[in-house]
C-alpha cells in the first residue's frame, strides 16, 4: 500500500513514458513466504518455501540496485510475514545505507517492546500495519489466529514509545465482514496522531491463488465478497467526503472513486485499463526470481544476472509488450498500482465533487434563512495554526514534539492563506472577525508580516500569540509596521530560571523581556499582552507576575491558563496522575486556592481605580467567574470539566498548517481549504455532523475552563 508521492510519481511517469524504458523506482522485494497468520485473503501460509533467498543474497542484490534505480527509490520488503525473516532489521538497516527507503507491512504479532525500538532505530522509511477491523473477533477471524487483535493493539502502545518522524500507516481490505466498520476506522486512525494515515486496498483474489475469472463468486473464498452494492456505494461515498474533507485517508481521490465502480462490476473495470507497470515497477520473488508482473513468467534471476541486464533485457522487453495487451482481471490495476487515468475516471471525480457543491447550497439556504447574515455574521473568530515547529520544548505543549509527517512544500504557503482570508470576509457581520495566527512559533513562517498587513488592510482584527523568541530590535520595527493588532507574549515567571525549564530552552526568557522592550519602543505598536499557566511549576510566580503586568504601563494584561493536558498527547482524563506530567499539576490546593484569591482581591483593587494607562480598572483579563472556576477545576478536574456542556459554537472554526478546518480541535475535521471553498465546507454534511457531535460531547476537555470559558455554566451544566 503506497503512499502519495508513490501515486505522483506513477501518474509523471505515465504522462512522460517514452519508447525507450528509463530507470526503475519500485521494487517488491518478497523475503519470505512464510506467516503465522492464516489470513482469509493471503494464502502464503500454505504455500511456504524452503530455498528462500538468504540476507547476504538480498543485501548484494540491494547493493547493485544503485546501478539502474530512479532515486528515491522505495524497496518494500514484503511477506508471507517480513518480520519472522532472521536479519530482517539488518536489511533494512543496509537498504537506508544504500540511499534506499525501505518499507514493510507487517501483522504486528511479532513487534515487543525491544522489537519496537529496533525498528524505530533501523532506517525503516515506512511501517504499515494490517488491521482487518476494530472488532476483535472480526479481526482474528479474519486473520486465522486467535489474539492477532490484542497483539496488533499492544504493538501500537510498543510504538508509540520509539515511533518519531517516521511514517506509520494502517491497512485495511474491503469486504463484507467489516464493511459496516470501515468509517469508524478512518475515525479511530484520525483521532491518533501516531498513525500517517490508513490506506485502504479493494479485495481481490486472494495472494497464492490461481487466477480465475469470476473469483469472488468461488466457494472457497467468495464469502469475503461484499453481497450488498448499494451498502458498498455508501461506504466508499462517505469515505470520498471524508477524504475530500482532510481525513488522513492515503488513497488519491479518484482511486476511491474507482473502487465503487469497481464492487459493482470487478471484471468489466480490470480489463478496460491498460497495464504499463512493468516499465518502472518489478518484483522479485523468495527465489530470487524477477516479475514484472507477479501473473507472467519471471524475466530473469537475481542469483545469476545482474538486475540492470535484466531490467533491460529481451525478455523483460517481451513481457512488457504482453502487459500492455493483457485483458485479464488483475487486482494490481485496482490497487497497488492503481493509476489516475481517463477522462472518464476525472469526470465522475468531478462530478462528485459539484454533488458535493450542491449539498453545500441546500444546507446554506436553510442555515442562512434563520440567521440575519448581514448583521450578525456567521463567524466571530478563526484561529490560523500556521505552522507545528516551534522554537522551544514546552513542558505544556509537546507541538514541536510532532511527527514531521507533513513536508514544508505541502503546508499551505502565503497565497493560499490570502486567499482563504478573502474567502472570510463575506462571513463578517458588523463587528471584524477576529483572526488570530498561532503556532507552534507563528513567526517561524515564513510571509507572516505579510499575512498580517494583508489582514489587518482587509478589515480584520488581527493578533497572534508568540514566545517572543524571534523577535529582535528589527523583527519589532517590522510587526508595528505590519497592522497587527494586539500580540499575546507567553510570560510564565518572571523567575528566569523557572520560565526557562517550563519553555525547555536557556534564554528564554531574556528573549521575551527583550521582545517586550524592543515592541514598546515602535510607534504605532500592537498591544502587548501576557499570557501565563497556573501549573504547580508556576504556582509561586503567578501573583508576583499579574502585579508586575498592573504596575508596567507597556502591557495591556494578562489573561491565566489553567495547566491542562499537554497538546499532542493522546487525551486521557487522568492525565495529571500520569508520571510524565506529574510536576505540571499543583499538589497543594490550598495554595492554588490562596494564590486565586489573591488574584481575585488584585481584581477588586484595580475595578475601583484606573491603572496609569488609562485601562478600565481591570488588566487581569479573567472574569471572576473563570478563576472561582480554574479553583474548582484543580480541587476536582474531571467533575468540574464534565458538568459543563461545550461552550463552543459555530461562530469559531480554526484551520491547521495543511488546510484542514475544525470546530473543535480535539475533533476530525469538517473539510479542507485546499479541495473546498470555506461556503462549502461550511454548509457541508461533514460541518453539520461535527457540529452534533460538538452538542451532544462530554469528553472532559480543557476548552470548557479555559480559551472557550463561559460564565454561568457551573450551576447551569448537568
Amino acid at each position: 500500500m503506497r503512499d502519495k508521492l508513490f501515486y505522483n510519481r506513477l501518474k509523471i511517469q505515465k504522462q512522460t513514458l517514452k519508447s525507450e524504458i528509463g530507470k526503475p523506482f519500485f521494487c517488491d522485494l518478497l523475503i519470505s513466504e512464510k506467516c503465522n497468520s492464516r489470513c482469509k485473503t493471503c494464502y502464503f501460509w500454505k504455500n511456504g518455501i524452503d530455498d528462500e533467498l538468504t540476507i547476504d543474497e538480498c543485501k548484494n542484490f540491494i547493493t547493485a540496485l544503485k546501478d539502474c534505480a530512479e532515486m528515491p527509490f522505495e524497496i518494500n520488503l514484503g511477506g508471507g510475514e517480513p518480520l519472522l525473516k532472521e536479519g530482517i532489521l539488518d536489511l533494512i538497516t543496509h537498504c537506508a545505507r544504500q540511499g534506499l527507503q525501505p518499507t514493510i507491512s507487517t501483522n504486528a504479532s511479532l513487534i515487543d517492546r525491544e522489537m519496537a525500538k529496533r525498528l524505530s532505530e533501523s532506517g525503516l522509511h515506512r511501517l504499515g500495519l494490517s488491521l482487518k477491523s476494530l472488532n476483535e473477533k472480526t479481526h482474528d477471524f479474519l486473520m486465522g489466529v486467535d489474539g492477532s487483535y490484542r497483539r496488533l493493539m499492544d504493538a501500537i502502545e510498543y510504538l508509540r514509545r520509539y515511533w518519531q518522524g517516521k511514517d506509520l500507516n494502517i491497512h485495511t481490505i474491503i469486504l463484507e465482514q467489516n464493511l459496516e466498520e470501515i468509517i469508524e476506522l478512518v475515525e479511530w486512525v484520525n483521532k491518533d496522531k501516531i498513525f500517517t494515515g490508513i490506506s485502504f486496498q479493494a479485495l481481490s483474489q486472494p495472494f497464492r491463488t490461481e487466477l480465475i475469472d469470476r473469483w469472488y463468486l468461488n466457494s472457497e473464498y467468495g464469502f469475503l465478497w461484499p453481497k450488498d452494492s448499494k451498502k458498498v456505494a455508501s461506504v466508499m461515498e462517505a469515505l470520498i467526503r471524508y477524504k475530500i474533507a482532510g481525513y488522513r485517508i492515503l488513497n488519491p481521490l479518484p482511486q476511491l472513486v474507482i473502487y465503487r465502480r469497481y464492487y459493482q462490476e470487478p471484471d468489466a473495470f480490470a480489463r478496460i485499463h491498460k497495464c504499463n507497470f512493468g516499465d518502472y515497477i518489478f518484483n522479485v520473488n523468495a527465489l530470487g526470481l524477477v516479475h514484472l508482473c507477479c501473473f507472467m513468467q519471471p524475466v530473469g534471476s537475481i542469483k545469476k544476472n545482474s538486475i540492470k541486464d535484466i531490467w533491460y533485457s529481451e525478455r523483460a522487453s517481451s513481457t512488457r509488450d504482453a502487459m500492455y495487451s493483457c485483458q485479464k482481471s488483475c487486482n494490481n490495476i485496482v490497487n497497488c498500482y492503481f493509476q489516475e487515468e481517463g477522462d472518464e475516471v476525472q469526470n465522475e471525480v468531478k462530478i462528485i465533487l459539484q454533488n458535493l457543491k450542491n449539498d453545500s447550497e441546500e444546507r446554506k439556504d436553510k442555515i442562512t434563512s434563520s440567521l440575519k447574515q448581514e448583521e450578525e455574521g456567521l463567524l466571530k473568530s478563526c484561529d490560523f495554526i500556521l505552522t507545528h515547529y516551534c522554537t522551544l520544548k514546552c513542558k505544556m505543549c509537546y507541538l514541536w514534539n510532532r511527527r514531521k509527517d507533513d513536508n514544508e512544500e505541502e503546508q499551505l504557503g502565503t497565497e493560499e492563506w490570502k486567499r482563504f482570508i478573502d474567502s472570510l470576509m463575506p462571513f463578517s457581520g458588523k463587528e471584524p472577525i477576529r483572526l488570530h495566527f498561532g503556532g507552534g512559533e507563528p513567526f517561524l513562517k515564513e510571509g507572516i508580516l505579510e499575512l498580517f498587513k494583508y489582514s489587518s488592510q482587509r478589515g480584520f482584527k488581527t493578533i497572534t500569540t508568540s514566545n517572543g523568541f524571534l523577535i529582535d530590535e528589527k523583527m519589532a520595527y517590522k510587526i508595528a509596521d505590519s497592522g497587527l493588532s494586539h500580540i499575546s507574549l507567553s510570560l510564565d515567571s518572571l523567575d528566569e530560571k523557572v520560565h526557562d525549564y517550563i519553555r525547555g530552552i536557556n534564554d528564554s526568557h531574556a528573549r521575551i523581556l527583550n521582545a517586550i522592550n524592543y515592541l514598546s519602543r515602535q510607534t504605532n505598536r500592537p498591544t502587548i499582552g501576557i499570557n501565563s499557566i497556573i501549573s504547580d511549576i508556576t504556582l509561586d510566580s503567578i501573583v508576583p507576575l499579574a502585579e508586575w503586568v498592573i504596575n508596567d504601563e507597556r502591557i495591556s494584561g494578562v489573561i491565566f491558563q489553567a495547566v491542562v493536558q499537554p497538546y499532542e498527547t493522546p487525551l486521557d482524563d487522568e492525565w495529571y496522575k500520569k508520571e510524565m506530567f506529574k510536576e505540571l499539576w499543583p499538589k497543594d490546593i490550598k495554595k492554588v486556592k490562596s494564590v486565586i484569591q489573591q488574584l481575585l482581591e488584585l481584581k477588586v483593587q484595580m475595578q475601583k481605580s484606573k491603572d496609569i494607562r488609562g485601562f478600565n480598572g481591570d488588566k487581569i483579563s479573567n472574569s471572576v467567574a473563570q478563576l472561582r472556576a480554574f479553583e474548582e477545576y484543580f480541587q476536582e478536574p474531571e467533575a468540574l470539566i464534565r458538568k459543563r456542556p461545550c461552550p463552543l459554537d459555530s461562530s469559531s472554526l480554526m484551520v491547521n498548517w495543511v488546510g484542514q478546518v475544525y470546530f473543535c480541535g480535539t475533533l476530525q475535521p469538517i473539510g479542507n481549504v485546499r479541495s473546498l471553498t470555506l461556503e462549502e465546507i461550511l454548509m457541508s454534511q461533514m460541518a453539520e455532523e461535527r457540529w452534533k457531535e460538538i452538542k451532544s460531547c462530554r469528553r472532559n476537555c480543557n476548552n470548557k475552563v479555559n480559551c472557550f470559558f463561559k460564565e454561568g455554566l457551573i450551576e447551569d451544566g448537568d
